[in-house]
């Protein structure tokens, strides 16, 4: 093995790559430009402001999004607006999302987005079918909502039996993150708010549709908006004229801004269902403790990925998969996917930090973990996913200087580096948060360790 080849660390670019963002104003509204080669296409992401959603709104918005585009308007049937998005788009997203902004958790907001990927050729239809949807849908076809609400119902379901991974994790998250307990009502909440919607849809039917409604004025005002456009610079004045004809149309009311939830209570749930195996997660919230993100902690997460939980986790404990998570915003999770243990995998996230303090490697190995952290940092990007990417990162505070600090990190880290996060692993495994989504069977013979223990999906 040591006469393979390998890079040196002298041959990784020090520097981080520049994102291309200029800030443009449109009819008051700010505008983030990504200047980027995109071969004729336009992507726009128009983010509303969510800060009036309130908790009782909160899965009504999620119902919202998933019927956008697909009920009738006052000008189109829903199957000729299909038709009119296929022809003219690449496709419309709608979402509602929580957005944490610099190092912490606790500061936050909400964000309802629209994403749109469109040939510059087919902005002037663009506008027009935009402004359509966001104003003009109906919600008054019984028939037609009894159907969408069962189509979403079975989407739910799926994304939740596809997923558990991601469920686990981020009910997980929301103990200790206001927006992970903001997005977790997305999840088993979302799917038994639908359930109980198709259960008494006769009864419910006309006061849903009044809801939604007065959530698509709510929710689309062009107050507090801000667009993002990635095209060329070329094109940007066809996307100026598409998204003034929009803007032309949005209400400009001030909504007050909600209440938002703070963090689940820690409940060390059990989330159980039909299976044979376990995802099992434990983490906690470093920047509460004191502690700050640093570079090393991504150099941390591939020593875990491809050294002590892969040992520990899938190759002696036989689960398909483990992984390690810090965020800049203080989050640590530590997960298993598919295992078919549960309270061994919790101990053995518990005896990480006693690793970490005796933890050694060679120069070679650590080089090795280094450019195995550079080439997630440095993950080839499409024009879309960089335009988004800058967006993402202005949003959330987070500077060029920032992005740079953690790549001199990572490249500056060692093994002490990297036995100097042993305390704060050990302070976040010592708050003892975890959340385990699995079979009832082994759940059961692990009851005592859950205060609680909930059936996801009926």
């Amino acid at each position: 093995m040591e006469k393979i080849p390998l890079l040196k660390l002298s041959d990784i670019r020090k520097q981080e790559e520049k994102l291309p963002l200029e800030e443009k104003e449109l009819k008051g509204q700010k505008v983030l430009f990504s200047d980027i080669h995109t071969n004729g296409i336009a992507y726009l992401s128009l983010y509303f402001d969510g800060a009036s959603i309130t908790s009782e709104q909160q899965h009504y918005a999620y119902l919202l999004c998933d019927l956008l585009g697909a009920v009738d308007t006052d000008e189109h049937s829903y199957a000729e607006l299909t038709n009119l998005a296929n022809l003219h788009t690449g496709g419309l997203d709608y979402n509602v999302l929580a957005v944490t902004k610099g190092d912490t958790a606790d500061d936050w907001f909400v964000k309802s987005v629209v994403k749109v990927r469109v040939l510059v050729r087919k902005l002037p239809e663009l506008g027009k079918l935009l402004a359509e949807i966001l104003t003009k849908s109906r919600f008054s076809d019984a028939k037609r909502m009894r159907e969408l609400v069962k189509q979403t119902l079975a989407g739910v379901e799926r994304q939740i039996l596809n997923t558990p991974n991601r469920v686990m994790a981020v009910r997980l998250s929301s103990y200790f993150a206001p927006a992970s307990r903001f997005e977790d009502e997305g999840y088993l909440s979302y799917y038994r708010f639908l359930k109980e919607l198709d259960a008494h849809f006769d009864e419910r039917v006309r006061e849903t549709g009044e809801r939604l409604s007065a959530l698509l004025s709510q929710m689309f005002t062009k107050r507090g908006l801000i667009l993002s456009v990635t095209a060329e610079k070329k094109d940007y004045p066809a996307v100026e004229t598409a998204l003034s004809s929009l803007l032309d149309v949005l209400n400009d009311k001030a909504y007050p801004a909600a209440q938002q939830p703070k963090e689940n209570e820690v409940k060390n749930e059990a989330l159980v269902m039909s299976s044979r195996v376990q995802y099992v997660g434990k983490g906690g919230n470093f920047v509460r403790l004191g502690y700050k993100f640093t570079g090393a902690m991504r150099v941390l997460e591939t020593i875990m990925r491809y050294g002590y939980l892969w040992t520990r986790v899938r190759v002696q404990g036989g689960a398909y998969g483990s992984s390690a998570q810090f965020a800049r915003n203080g989050l640590m999770l530590f997960t298993s996917y598919r295992d078919p243990n549960l309270t061994e995998t919790l101990q053995v996230y518990d005896e990480i930090a006693d690793y970490l303090k005796n933890f050694t490697a060679s120069e070679r190995e650590m080089t090795k973990y280094i450019i195995g952290t550079i080439a997630t940092v440095d993950m080839p990007l499409t024009p879309q996913m960089k335009g988004n990417l800058a967006t993402v990162l202005y949003l959330r505070g987070i500077t060029q200087e920032d992005r740079q600090r953690q790549r001199d990190e990572i490249l500056a880290a060692d093994a002490n580096a990297i036995r100097a996060l042993a305390p704060i692993v050990e302070a976040c495994m010592k708050k003892g948060t975890y959340c385990v989504f699995g079979g009832e069977e082994k759940v059961r013979e692990n009851e005592k360790i859950f205060s609680r223990v909930v059936r996801a999906m009926e």
